[in-house]
This record gives structure tokens, sequence and C-alpha cells, in this order.
């Protein structure tokens, strides 16, 4: 795994982090609504505004992952296309007697089809 992909793996599990941290708090504070309203401490008006919001912040965290399985998706194509690139550049890097730049690219396009291979995994666990 390359430099690219381990910080592209950091920042996914942070985002997952945050989002699954921002959905625990408003679990959190939907039981202590419901717990203020069996007390009789929350007015109606109040536990229907905060269950909005909890509904809204939902939104936003179904959103958040969409959002985030699309750029996995749009990550994982453009390291497809690069590795066709050096997979071409390869060709050419051989047809000219140039055999060892030619390995160091077809290495490289082996690079960026498992960093493919990853962000699709990514994708598809968003």
């Amino acid at each position: 795994m390359g430099e690219n992909e381990k910080d592209l793996e950091t920042s996914r599990e942070g985002h997952r982090k945050d989002i699954a941290n921002r959905i625990e708090q408003l679990r959190e504070r939907e039981q202590q609504i419901t717990e203020r309203l069996a007390q009789g401490g929350a007015s109606p008006e109040t536990v229907a505004a905060s269950e909005e919001n909890a509904a809204v912040a939902e939104a936003h965290a179904r959103d958040g992952r969409v959002h985030a399985a699309e750029a996995h998706s749009r990550a994982a194509a453009q390291h497809e296309e690069a590795a066709e690139l050096h997979e071409h550049a390869a060709t050419v890097l051989d047809e000219y007697g140039r055999p060892e730049r030619a390995q160091r690219h077809r290495e490289a396009a082996a690079e960026d089809r498992d960093a493919a291979a990853s962000q699709e995994q990514a994708a598809e666990e968003e």
C-alpha cells in the first residue's frame, strides 16, 4: 500500500469514527430527552424540535456516507486509468528497447490497480 493509500485509509477511518461518534451523541441526546419527558421536564415542543434535529443530523450522516462512497469510487476510477497509462508507457518503452523503465511502469500499474481495488472496497463499505 502506497503513501497515498495509507493517507486515504487514515482519512476514511477518521470520517467513520466522526460519523459513529455523532450518531452515538444523537442517541444519547434522544435518551436524555425521553427521560426528561418521562419526568415531565420537557415540553412537547422541545421534544418535537429535538426529534427533528436528530432526524436532520442522521440524514446528514447518511449523506456523508454516500458522498464518501462516491469519492472512493471516483478515486478507484482514477487509479485504474493511471494503471492503464502505465501499461501503455511500458509497452512503448519495450518497443524502444527500454525494458528496465518499462518494468518500473508495470510495477506502478500494479500499485495503481491495488489502490483501485482498495478504493472500490472502501466505497462498498460506506
